[in-house]
């Protein structure tokens, strides 16, 4: 049920016109990565409850205004993606094979009732 969704949380930022990935290594700048979080198993199926899903909208590091404009952007199309975006947090995300430092990134997460 994890794969699943951090899938649905990926199709919908793809769709909304994020390149979006699970893997890091596979990961093209401006996009998303997605991850799980904090799993709540509340419900009485098998693997049935709540999955967070950590969503980093990163931008490459251009730079002052550009990086800013990224990351608005990215923000813009993952607000109309309908993933329930509420509280959405700077920060950075630490990716060697894209940089060798931290790259300015937009932190998230979601929560997805499976069952």
């Amino acid at each position: 049920m994890i794969a699943q969704a951090c899938g649905f949380v990926a199709e919908k930022l793809t769709a909304a016109g994020i390149p979006t990935t699970h893997d890091p290594r596979d990961l093209n700048l401006p996009g998303a990565w997605v991850t799980p979080g904090e799993i709540d198993l509340n419900r009485l199926g098998k693997g049935a409850g709540d999955y967070e899903v950590v969503i980093a909208l990163i931008a490459p590091d251009a730079g002052g205004l550009s990086t800013l404009t990224m990351l608005d952007d990215l923000l813009a199309k993952a607000i109309t993606a309908g993933v329930g975006l509420t509280t959405v947090e700077p920060g950075t995300v630490q990716l060697e094979n894209l940089a060798p430092g931290s790259l300015p990134a937009l932190i998230a997460t979601v929560t997805i009732e499976m069952s």
